[in-house]
């Protein structure tokens, strides 16, 4: 049976706080309700992202046999990304001072996501850099 429990998870709760602190982030900078702004930017920041960590989970999945699936997810992902950027400038009113704010934000919330994870595979502390 397939479960989203905490106990099917790697770092699930880490991984929520990561996802609500950068959407509640977003939020903050529009100063107003507006849910498809709001979304549009928070997917720009965890699309950005992913483009950083795709390439080093291809890597990992090489090493056992399953490199190259991504390749597919990856084109994919890169056309969204250039979607929402297309469609957060035509919904307006998103300075490039706030998409900063919230990578900045993003950052540090990846950063203490990312030492979860190591934490829990066992992964010295002082090896765990931000990617």
């Amino acid at each position: 049976m397939i479960t989203y429990g905490p106990q099917a998870l790697l770092c699930g709760t880490e991984a929520r706080n990561y996802i609500h602190g950068i959407d509640y982030k977003a939020q903050e900078v529009l100063g107003e309700s507006d849910s498809w702004r709001n979304y549009l930017l928070t997917t720009l920041i965890v699309e950005e992202r992913a483009q950083v960590l795709y390439p080093y989970y291809d890597a990992v999945l090489a090493t056992i046999g399953l490199g190259g699936p991504l390749q597919t997810i990856v084109r994919e992902e890169v056309g969204h990304l250039q979607d929402v950027i297309t469609k957060l400038k035509i919904a307006g009113n998103v300075s490039e001072e706030m998409i900063e704010a919230v990578r900045n934000n993003e950052r540090l919330l990846h950063l203490s996501f990312f030492r979860a994870v190591a934490a829990e595979i066992n992964i010295p502390s002082e090896a765990v850099t931000s990617l």
